[in-house]
C-alpha cells in the first residue's frame, strides 16, 4: 500500500506476452503533446514496424527513454513459443514453433492484415497526423511514402505555422493514394507585422522592425540541454520582427500603465508574464487598426497545459493569417537571431564579442538592474 504505479503480472510463457508503458511500481508520463511519449511511439511502431514483437519493444523503450530523459523505461513480460509480428506482410514468414513436449503441439499463430501506402506531398513545414496522432513531421516540397499502412479510412493532417489543412482518405489494398497539401504563403509577424510581399520592400518596412527572409536552417545544439537536442533542419516563412525590445514606454502607451520594477522609458519592460505579453500583442493590433491574433478566453481553463507552475492557464489559440502583431515561435526567434539566410555563424547573437551586442557582468556596471535596450544607445 502507498506505492504508485502498476503492479507486474505474470503472463502464461509460451502464449501471452504483457507490454507495460513504464516499469513496475512506477508512473507513465502523460507528455506535453495530445499522446503520452508511450502511445506515440507504440502506435507508430505497431503500423510500420517489420520486427517482431520482442525487437519492436526494444525500439519503442529506446524511443520513450529518449523522450522523457530516461525517467520512463517501457518494459514487456512473457517468452512466446512463436515470433509474433503486428506488421505480418512486411515481415519473415511466420514458422510453427517446436512444441513443449512431443505431445503437446501449439498451433501456428498468424496475423492477416492488407495493406496500401500513402504519398503526402506539401508546399510548407508542419507536422503530419494520422487519425490524430503525429505521424511525422514534413519539410517544404518533400513528398513522403508512408508504406504498409492498414487498408482503411484515415484522416490526415498537416499542421503548419500558417494553419493546418485536414483530408479524408481511403487506403485501399496494394494501391497508392497521394494527396497535396497546398498553403497559401501569408508573411507573419514574429512581433508585430502587416502582411509583406515575398521579396524585401523597398520603402514598407513598419517603423522599428527588420524584415526576416524565410529559409531554412539547423535548429538546436548537441552541447546544450536535452530540449535542444537533437540538431533538425526547420524551415520558416519570411516575416518581421521588432528591432529592439519592447520599451517601458512602448509598453504603457497600449497598456496604460508599466509595472517594470526598474523604471525608464528607454527600458525594457520587465515584471510582465506570457500571458501580459499576449494581450499586449492584442492591444496593439487593436490601436493600429490590425487584425489580433489571439482569442483569449479566461474562463475556460486549458485542458492541455499540464505545467505545474502556472496557475492561470488560460485557453488561447491563435490565429496565424491574422495581420496583428504576434510573439515569434521560437523557431522564428532563433532563426532571427542567427542572422537568417544571412548568418555568418555567429557565437552570439550579431557578434563573436558578446560586449559589443549584449548588456552582461561585465559591461553592465555590476548596477543588478537593466539598462536601456542595447540597440537604442549605441
Amino acid at each position: 500500500f502507498g506505492v504508485k504505479g502498476l503492479a507486474k503480472l505474470e503472463p502464461e510463457n509460451g502464449s501471452q506476452y504483457v507490454i507495460y508503458a513504464t516499469e513496475k511500481d512506477a508512473e507513465a508520463l502523460d507528455g506535453a503533446s495530445r499522446n503520452s511519449p508511450f502511445a506515440e511511439s507504440f502506435v507508430r511502431n505497431l503500423r510500420s514496424s517489420p520486427k517482431k514483437i520482442e525487437d519492436m519493444m526494444k525500439d519503442v523503450r529506446a524511443e520513450v527513454r529518449r523522450a522523457t530523459s530516461n525517467q520512463q523505461n517501457p518494459t514487456a513480460y512473457g517468452i512466446l513459443d512463436m515470433d509474433f509480428y503486428f506488421n505480418s506482410s512486411a515481415s519473415p514468414a511466420v514458422t510453427e514453433a517446436k512444441p513443449v513436449t512431443p505431445t503437446t503441439p501449439k498451433p501456428q499463430i498468424e496475423t492477416v492484415w492488407l495493406y496500401g501506402n500513402l504519398e503526402v506531398e506539401t508546399n510548407l513545414a508542419g507536422d503530419l497526423y494520422l487519425n490524430g496522432d503525429k505521424f511525422q513531421s514534413l519539410v517544404v516540397g518533400q513528398k513522403a511514402k508512408i508504406s504498409k499502412l492498414v487498408a482503411g479510412d484515415y484522416t490526415v493532417e498537416l499542421r503548419t505555422v500558417e494553419g493546418n489543412q485536414s483530408k479524408q482518405v481511403s487506403v485501399q489494398k496494394d494501391q497508392t493514394q497521394s494527396l497535396a497539401f497546398k498553403f497559401e504563403k501569408k508573411i507573419q509577424a514574429a512581433a508585430v507585422v502587416t502582411p509583406a510581399p515575398t521579396s524585401k520592400p523597398s520603402t514598407s518596412t513598419p517603423a522599428n522592425m527588420v524584415y526576416v527572409e524565410g529559409g531554412s536552417f539547423n535548429m538546436g545544439s548537441n552541447d546544450g540541454y536535452d530540449s535542444e537536442k537533437p540538431v533538425h533542419k526547420v524551415s520558416v516563412s519570411s516575416f518581421y520582427i521588432g528591432k529592439y525590445e519592447v520599451t517601458q514606454k512602448e509598453w504603457r502607451e497600449v497598456m496604460g500603465s508599466s509595472p517594470s520594477y526598474f523604471k525608464g522609458d528607454d527600458k525594457p519592460v520587465e515584471q510582465v508574464s506570457w500571458y501580459d505579453a499576449i494581450e499586449y500583442c492584442n492591444q496593439r493590433s487593436l490601436k493600429e487598426g490590425l487584425t489580433p491574433c489571439y482569442t483569449i478566453d479566461k474562463s475556460r481553463k486549458d485542458p492541455n497545459n499540464t505545467n505545474e507552475y502556472d496557475d492561470i492557464k488560460w485557453s488561447v489559440s491563435v490565429t496565424w493569417q491574422a495581420n496583428g502583431y504576434r510573439l515569434p515561435t521560437e523557431a522564428e526567434w532563433e532563426y532571427a537571431a542567427r542572422g537568417g539566410n544571412k548568418s555568418k555563424g555567429y557565437k552570439y547573437s550579431g557578434s563573436d564579442d558578446i560586449s559589443s551586442v549584449a548588456w552582461y557582468e561585465v559591461n553592465s556596471s555590476d548596477k543588478g538592474e537593466n539598462h536601456p535596450d542595447y540597440g537604442t544607445h549605441k
